[in-house]
C-alpha cells in the first residue's frame, strides 16, 4: 500500500495527500478542544491547571521529534530510491527510538514535575490540580510517540488516509470517556488525563497492528539498527532543538501571562487551541509537501520539487485568508464557545485578533519547513525558528509595559511574521541553487 509520488500530476497528488493529514491533525487538536469544553463546565481554574501542565506535555512532544521527524524523511528517501527493505527498517527503528525517548521523559517528569509546575507560582489549588493531571497524562507520551512516528511513516508511503481513520477511533473514545471520568466518576482534571491515556493506548495498538499487517513491519527479521538511530537523531536534532526551545520560550511566556492569574492562563490555553485549527491545517500541507518532496528528492526529480513548493505555497496562502477573517472578526464568539467568564473571553479574543495578522506568514513558514524537511535539510528551518522565537521574550517584556497582556500577544504575532518571511527567502534561494 505505497503511493508513488514520483509520478502523476503534482497538485492533485498534493491535495489528496494533504487533506487526510489535515484531518488527522485536526482530530488531534479536537482531543484538546473536547477536554477544554468539558473542563469549562468545571471552571477557569480547571482549564488553567491543565493548561499549566500542558506546557510540559508539549515539551515531551518536542523531544519526540528526535525520532519521528528523521523517520519520515528516511522512509520517504528510501521509498523514492525503490529500497523498500531499508524503508521498513528505518520505520521500525523510528518507533523503537520514540518509545525509548518517551519512557525517559516519563521518569524526568515524575522526578521534577512538582518543581516545574511550581515555576508558574499560581494559586496552590491550581498547582495541586496541575500536578495531579501531569502525573497521569504523562504516561500517554510513549503512546503519542508511537502515534506520531506511525503517522509520519504512513505519510511517507503516500498513505495519509489510514492515520486519519485510526486517529478518529481515538477521538471517539475520548469523546465517550471524558464526561464519564470527569462527572460520573467525579475525577475532575484527573478524569481528563485518564481518558487521554486510554485513548492513546488504543490508537497506538491499532497503528502497530496496521503497520505489521499492511507493511510487513515487526517481522522475525526486525532488529535494532544503531546506524539508523544515529541517522534519525542527526536529522531530527535540529527540529527537536527548535521545538524544545519554542516550548521553553512558551513556558517563559506562560509565566509572563500568569501575572494575570488563572484568567490569563485560561484565555491563552483556549485561544491557543483555537489557533491550532489554522496551524494544523497548514501543518497538513507541511506533511504532504515533506512526503512528496522526500520521494521526489530520493528520485532526483527536482522540477517536481519546485512545482510542489510553489503550488503548496499558493494553497496555504489562500487558506490563511480565511483564518485571518475568522480570528479578526469572530474572536470573542470563538472563545465564548468554551467558557462564560467575561474577562477570559475578552483576553482570549484579543489574542486571536492580534494573531490574525500573522496567519499568512505562519502558512509561509509551515510550507518552508515541509520543503526543507523533504530534502533532508532540517537545519535551516530550525535555525530560523529558534533565533526568531527567542526575541519573543524581550519583545513581550517591553510591549507588555505599554499594552499590558496584549503586548505579549503582539510579540508572538510579530515574531511569526518575521519567521515566515525569512524562511520563504531561504527556500527561494535553495530553489535557485538547484536550478
Amino acid at each position: 500500500m505505497k503511493k508513488d509520488l514520483t509520478e502523476g500530476k503534482v497538485l492533485p497528488l498534493l491535495i489528496s495527500l494533504a487533506l487526510p493529514i489535515m484531518a488527522s491533525s485536526l482530530l488531534n487538536m479536537t482531543y484538546n478542544l473536547i477536554d477544554i469544553f468539558w473542563l469549562g463546565k468545571i471552571g477557569s481554574d480547571a482549564i488553567a491547571s491543565v493548561g499549566t501542565a500542558g506546557f510540559y506535555i508539549n515539551l515531551g512532544y518536542s523531544i519526540l521529534a528526535l525520532a519521528f521527524v528523521g523517520g519520515g524523511i528516511l522512509v520517504a528517501h528510501n521509498l523514492g530510491a525503490k529500497n523498500n527493505k531499508e524503508a521498513i527498517s528505518c520505520g521500525e527503528n523510528t518507533i523503537f527510538f520514540s518509545g525509548i525517548i518517551g519512557i525517559a521523559y516519563i521518569f524526568f517528569i515524575l522526578m521534577f514535575g512538582k518543581y516545574l509546575i511550581g515555576f508558574f507560582n499560581l494559586d496552590i489549588h491550581i498547582q495541586n490540580e496541575a500536578k495531579a493531571y501531569l502525573y497521569i497524562a504523562i504516561w500517554s507520551i510513549v503512546f503519542s510517540g508511537i502515534n506520531l512516528s506511525a503517522s509520519r511513516i504512513m505519510n511517507s508511503y503516500g498513505n495519509s488516509k489510514s492515520p486519519f481513520y485510526i486517529s478518529s477511533l481515538g477521538l471517539i473514545i475520548n469523546i465517550i470517556l471524558d464526561p464519564l471520568f470527569i462527572f460520573y466518576f467525579k475525577m475532575g482534571v484527573r478524569g481528563v488525563a485518564v481518558a487521554t491515556v486510554i485513548a492513546n493506548l488504543i490508537v497506538s495498538s491499532t497503528f502497530i497492528y496496521f503497520l505489521h499487517k499492511k507493511y510487513d513491519f515487526f517481522s522475525k527479521e526486525s532488529k535494532i539498527n544503531m546506524e539508523h538511530i544515529k541517522t534519525l537523531s542527526k536529522l531530527g536534532f535540529p527540529i527537536t532543538l527548535q521545538r524544545t526551545v519554542f516550548t521553553i520560550i512558551s513556558i517563559i511566556m506562560g509565566k509572563l501571562v500568569s501575572t494575570w492569574g488563572a484568567e490569563g492562563i485560561s484565555a491563552q490555553r483556549i485561544a491557543l487551541q483555537i489557533e491550532s485549527i489554522a496551524f494544523m491545517t497548514f501543518g497538513g500541507f507541511q506533511g504532504a509537501i515533506s512526503a512528496f518532496i522526500g520521494q521526489n528528492y530520493g528520485g532526483k526529480l527536482y522540477c517536481r520539487i519546485k512545482e510542489a513548493y510553489t503550488k503548496g505555497l499558493i494553497l496555504v496562502s489562500s487558506i490563511s485568508i480565511f483564518t485571518f477573517l475568522l480570528f479578526y472578526f469572530k474572536n470573542e464568539e470563538l472563545i465564548s464557545l468554551f467558557v462564560k467568564d467575561k474577562n477570559v473571553i475578552i483576553i482570549g479574543g484579543a489574542y486571536l485578533k492580534i494573531i490574525a495578522f500573522s496567519q499568512i506568514f505562519v502558512a509561509f513558514e509551515q510550507t518552508g519547513i515541509g520543503a526543507f524537511n523533504g530534502i533532508g535539510k532540517t537545519f535551516f528551518p530550525s535555525l530560523n525558528s529558534v533565533s526568531l522565537t527567542i526575541i519573543r521574550i524581550p519583545l513581550a517584556i517591553y510591549l507588555m509595559k505599554i499594552y499590558g497582556i496584549n503586548g505579549i500577544w503582539w510579540s508572538i504575532s510579530i515574531s511569526s511574521i518575521l519567521k515566515g518571511c525569512t524562511l520563504t527567502l531561504l527556500y527561494k534561494r535553495q530553489l535557485r541553487v538547484k536550478s
